[in-house]
């Protein structure tokens, strides 16, 4: 294989693993468990597996390792847009224009829907702000 097909392979490969890239609003959410909101609040958001995605990538991937530590958020503030984890969340918002990273169509979701979203890079805490705190609870 010569270097330009092996530069396409590697492009082609990271496309698929994180996705189509987006351009988010200037504000966007990430819903959180209340249980991480001091760590949240002394580190910022921090690339990790979440249960969730822990559960659908071992589902869904022969290799664990093709799942990838991401963060998610809303590419929108509307209620009705965030995502539903069916716990009452922390809501986070970030505000994209300095948090300075690169924000992919979260490919869980399909067709046009570009309101949910994802990086693969951490988000410091500075350019985060919680807006509601949650209780954990179910509902």
């Amino acid at each position: 294989m010569n270097l330009q097909e092996h530069i396409r392979r590697i492009i082609r490969e990271e496309q698929r693993v994180k996705g189509e890239e987006v351009t988010p609003e200037k504000y966007v959410a990430h819903s959180s468990n209340p249980v991480n909101r001091k760590n949240i609040s002394i580190t910022g958001l921090q690339v990790s597996l979440g249960e969730c995605y822990s559960i659908y990538a071992d589902s869904n991937y022969e290799k664990v390792d093709e799942c990838v530590p991401a963060i998610f958020a809303t590419n929108s503030l509307k209620k009705k847009d965030l995502f539903d984890s069916t716990y009452d969340d922390d809501i986070w918002v970030i505000d994209t224009e300095i948090a300075g990273v690169q924000w992919y169509k979260d490919a869980h979701f399909e067709g046009g829907d570009y309101k949910h979203i994802v990086t693969f890079e951490n988000i410091p805490v500075d350019v985060i702000k919680l807006i509601y705190k949650g209780t954990g609870k179910s509902y």
